[in-house]
């Protein structure tokens, strides 16, 4: 099984190699300093299908990529028909007055495709608190922007109600021997899935505050997971991830998780790092260590013929763009690239000091980046620019970005447990 120290870089992905941070890339985006400071699901067991082992290839580095590549800006500018409108505003820079108004403004519970509100750059650092021993692997964000879930190296799960500054539900739960990689929420039936490294995948009812069910998903650890509600808001389709270079489709309804995949997905060749569901929750975005991404159509449960990637290091995370049409990838290279469906590259923003980016998420407008030295960016994606930075974790890595749109508040994990929030001022 892999060791603690193996998660030391990141906090979903396991990377083997010793690469290094790429220079500086060329560009200078301009930073604008931010204030610092019901019943449980019945689950059944049975015996998991057997994988085929694959091994990883000896990875390399290229260059970084530029700021915004020749013509992307245009491409991006017709296809997203936004407009720009900067002002000042005690020392920062306001996000943009009309952005992507043909955005689709609703989408299923799962696969939130909402267009982000106007207001990110006004948001505050309302806290930083201390929650898990070891390093957070994931954060997300219940329905109501209140309250937040956490995943940690230490193998537990943590409830922080952010609105009582946890005063009234701080709480905490032990989930298996090993680390826990990943964590969603089934909101409908109060219950957290986590992927742990001893190949497994739990469900945690959070109304018994134990664990329901487990069953074997891998054969190396679990390092990510994605959900999507296509059938029916209670009916999913929950995908997973691997260090043994595979994904997998489980159903899940209100009865339980079948333990038998419906598709089982071989083309990576590494370890997959992060997952992400189209808006519409059919497509099926996996990337892996080596910087390749597949994009899957989970309707047929076919590979969609696109396998593409610029990128020699591993992506850290995927985000589609609100209205499914741009897919974007971070990577521990200091770049976050935009790509069609189909894989053809758009466009591409770097670290001005080529730090690599550990966390992201975006709707394709506006973009939150998190990196190796914990800075939190928020950028305008059109204009390539950084509009607000903040440090909430010191110098700690950023290893999760959880965004509530619907309630302007943004959860960061970090690399040394802690877990900071961001909202509008009262």
């Amino acid at each position: 099984q892999p060791s603690s120290a193996a998660a030391a870089a990141m906090s979903v992905s396991h990377n083997k190699s010793n690469s290094t941070v790429s220079d500086s890339s060329n560009g200078s985006p301009q930073a604008v300093d931010g204030k610092e400071t019901g019943a449980p699901v019945a689950f059944n067991r049975s015996r998991p299908a057997a994988l085929v082992e694959s091994t990883e290839p000896v990875l390399t580095r290229g260059p970084s990529l530029s700021i915004l590549s020749p013509g992307s800006l245009d491409n991006l500018a017709a296809a997203l028909s936004a407009s720009l409108v900067d002002e000042s505003n005690h020392g920062r820079t306001s996000t943009l007055e009309s952005i992507r108004e043909d955005v689709p403004t609703t989408s299923s519970p799962v696969n939130r495709g909402c267009r982000w509100p106007q207001n990110f750059a006004d948001l505050t650092h309302l806290h930083t608190v201390k929650l898990h021993k070891d390093a957070v692997t994931a954060v997300c964000l219940d329905e109501t922007g209140s309250s937040f879930y956490s995943s940690g190296m230490d193998g537990t799960i943590k409830l922080y109600s952010i609105r009582d500054n946890g005063k009234r539900h701080r709480r905490s739960f032990a989930v298996g021997d090993l680390a826990l990689s990943s964590c969603l929420i089934l909101a409908a039936e109060r219950t957290v899935v986590t992927g742990s490294w001893d190949n497994s995948v739990y469900i945690f009812a959070l109304d018994y505050g134990r664990v329901v069910d487990v069953f074997h998903a891998h054969d190396d650890a679990v390092s990510c997971l994605a959900i999507s509600a296509l059938l029916s808001p209670t009916d999913y389709t929950l995908f997973t991830g691997s260090w043994d270079s595979t994904v997998k489709m489980w159903s899940v309804t209100p009865t339980g998780i079948s333990k038998q995949p419906l598709a089982q997905l071989y083309e990576h060749d590494t370890e997959v790092t992060c997952l992400a569901v189209d808006p519409e929750g059919t497509l099926l975005a996996s990337a892996a260590q080596d910087g390749r991404i597949c994009v899957w159509d989970s309707r047929n449960r076919s590979h969609s013929a696109s396998k593409f990637g610029s990128h020699t290091d591993s992506i850290t995370s995927l985000s589609w763009s609100a209205d499914g049409r741009y897919l974007y990838a971070s990577c521990l290279d200091g770049s976050v690239s935009a790509f069609l469906r189909d894989g053809t590259s758009v466009s591409s923003i770097s670290s001005s000091t080529g730090v690599g980016f550990t966390a992201m998420a975006t709707d394709g407008a506006l973009m939150w980046t998190g990196d190796e030295e914990g800075a939190l960016c928020l950028w305008d994606v059109m204009a390539g620019r950084v509009v607000s930075t903040w440090k909430p974790h010191n110098s700690a890595s950023i290893t999760s970005i959880a965004v509530c749109p619907q309630q302007s508040v943004v959860v960061t994990g970090g690399q040394d447990g802690t877990i900071a929030s961001f909202g509008l001022s009262l």
